[in-house]
């Protein structure tokens, strides 16, 4: 009789304790949805990059064995200190009730950018103006290597090769063509309300169309001036 009692003990205890080698672990209750997290973080990195056209946001979920409670009162912050990225960045999930935690998230981020296209057909040797210019948008995957996207770095240059129209302006197709030289005697031009008044002076500098020149008066004083073709110097007053 005890014999047989004390097998069908040690079966219990043998039964219970395989029965506790094979359960899944414990895991919270209520533990945080890192889906909805992921989502979340894009939400709050689509309200501080832009509209959803002009930026495209994909944050990396983390991994499936992380195990949060769920947080009732989170904030998101990024090390991008600007709101012109492009590129990855790091963003920060903290959750301060009911239980503090923190976690980082890998997120992409891709910005449209506005870049400059010729309107009509330029030769070999023409000199661009802002004229001959118009803006267009795009994300920086889908543009020419070398785009430009600073009209000052195009305006007043010199075109090399044909651009067709509606072409991206690409850098290494223009090189620059001074309209103003270096000791140049250049004439000025300074306006004002109902009055204009013409003289002459020196460039301290070259300067392609449009761009900022140095000259220097016959009486000693400089003054800065915008470069236009056939030497001439405009002043503002």
């Amino acid at each position: 009789m005890y014999r047989t009692y004390k097998c069908f003990l040690d079966l219990v205890f043998v039964t219970v304790f395989m029965s506790y080698l094979i359960a899944p672990m414990e895991v919270n209750a209520n533990s945080q949805n890192l889906d909805h997290l992921s989502e979340l973080a894009e939400q709050y990195l689509q309200n501080k990059f832009g509209n959803q056209s002009d930026t495209k946001i994909r944050v990396q979920s983390p991994q499936d064995d992380i195990d949060l409670p769920e947080c009732q009162k989170l904030e998101f912050l990024t090390n991008s200190n600007t709101n012109q990225v492009n590129g990855n960045i790091r963003v920060t999930a903290r959750c301060f009730a009911p239980k503090p935690w923190t976690i980082y998230l890998s997120a992409s981020v891709s910005q449209k950018k506005t870049y400059y296209i010729s309107k009509s057909r330029l030769e070999p040797g023409r000199v661009i103006r802002d004229t001959d210019l118009t803006a267009a948008k795009d994300f920086p995957e889908n543009l020419p290597f070398g785009v430009l996207t600073d009209p000052q770095l195009i305006v007043g240059k010199t075109v090399i090769n044909t651009i067709e129209a509606g072409t991206p302006m690409i850098g290494p197709g223009l090189k620059n063509e001074y309209v103003i030289n270096f000791g140049q005697i250049v004439k000025i031009s300074v306006g004002g309300s109902g009055f204009r008044i013409n003289a002459e002076g020196k460039a301290m500098n070259s300067a392609v169309l449009g761009q900022s020149v140095q000259v220097k008066m016959a009486s000693g004083q400089v003054i800065n001036g915008i470069a236009r073709s056939g030497g001439l110097v405009e002043v503002s007053r």
